[in-house]
């Protein structure tokens, strides 16, 4: 008998309102000018909040999933780029690419995404927005007020699991 193939995990991630919070901002509000003084990347890398990180760190350790940038952080930034400020950050996971840029709702984004890469693959989407139509069942919805919660972490992790028949 063969062995069955393993089942590919892909966390479809947004960024602002995932890994930060209106905390976050606020905390860096009023260090924003000498922040900006040191250049875009710096910039973008106070923006990410190192427990929320580690919260991702946590759905991927645990599920063996991969990452792919949903956010519009991917219309500024190259992968490598994004890869290397989660980094600084923490981040131990690898963002294996993002989704297409098609001026239409991220929901369909992700489909186009996923029919192109991975058509059977188990996924979750990590965002704070809910324009995931045709994904929303597979949609873990955060709050920019408080971010990745821990029990984001558990719903992400349960959704990437169910179809693998591996309890987490």
């Amino acid at each position: 008998m063969d062995e069955p193939k393993p089942v590919r995990r892909i966390v479809f991630l947004d960024i602002d309102g995932v890994l930060n919070s209106r905390e976050v901002f606020e905390r860096i509000c009023t260090q924003m000018p000498e922040i900006r003084r040191k250049g875009r990347f710096e910039y973008d890398v106070a923006q990410l909040d190192e427990v929320m990180v580690g919260r991702l760190n946590r759905i991927l350790e645990r599920t063996g999933a991969e990452v792919v940038l949903s956010s519009t952080w991917r219309k500024l930034h190259l992968v490598y780029e994004v890869q290397a400020m989660l980094e600084c950050k923490g981040f131990t996971g690898r963002i294996l690419s993002q989704t297409p840029v098609m001026n239409t709702l991220r929901g369909h984004e992700i489909e186009r995404w996923l029919q192109k890469n991975a058509p059977s693959a188990s996924y979750v989407i990590l965002d704070d927005d809910s324009d995931m139509e045709g994904c929303l069942d597979r949609l873990v919805q955060t709050s920019c007020r408080t971010g990745l919660q821990d029990e984001h972490v558990e719903r992400a992790v349960a959704l990437l699991m169910e179809s693998s028949g591996v309890d987490s």
